[in-house]
């Protein structure tokens, strides 16, 4: 099999930049927590379907060309429970305050599997290890981290997490005034 070096380098460098954009991603998931929550924390990423409604609103309001709109977009959130584990989709165990993010899996889209494998060029370990354990150990993959956010923390951030939306609710509400 003949190998086009430049195509290769190409996909390669573009790999590369889809890893930059979730790095940052996660760091913009992890900065809009309240900052009165120091507990644990899930940063959780799935991809989601850009229906026709959304797609003219990238057309229209931000300038996209039609053709270059994007079908699926990745949506960040922050949960302080585990969520189920999914193909295409990242989860990370995080502190606000903290340097230090743990990665819990990820997961990339399932035709795209073997090409993390031992021995290819997109190999990565922590990749492979998520989809070997999505395979054929779920159950461990999707239990509660031993350093998650316990059920006091979990309550906590609920009702940290509601007072902030309420705050920004009113905010609202006397706007329009």
């Amino acid at each position: 099999m003949k190998i086009d070096r430049l195509e290769t380098h190409d996909r390669f460098k573009q790999y590369q930049n889809q890893w930059d954009s979730i790095v940052q991603g996660c760091l913009d998931c992890i900065s809009g927590v309240p900052e009165a929550f120091k507990g644990p924390f899930y940063v959780f990423a799935h991809t989601r379907t850009v229906e026709n409604d959304e797609r003219s609103d990238l057309v229209l309001k931000w300038g996209y060309q039609k053709e270059k709109t994007p079908n699926v977009r990745l949506i960040w959130q922050p949960r302080i429970t585990k969520p189920k584990a999914e193909p295409n989709s990242y989860l990370f165990l995080a502190r606000k305050g903290s340097d230090e993010i743990q990665t819990i899996w990820i997961l990339p889209k399932q035709e795209l599997w073997d090409n993390f494998e031992p021995g290819k060029m997109m190999e990565n370990e922590d990749i492979w290890t998520s989809i070997l354990n999505y395979r054929f150990n779920r159950k461990r993959l999707e239990a509660p981290e031993p350093d998650g956010p316990t059920k006091g923390q979990e309550e906590e951030f609920r009702r940290i997490v509601g007072h902030e939306a309420q705050v920004k609710k009113d905010k609202i509400v006397k706007l329009k005034i």
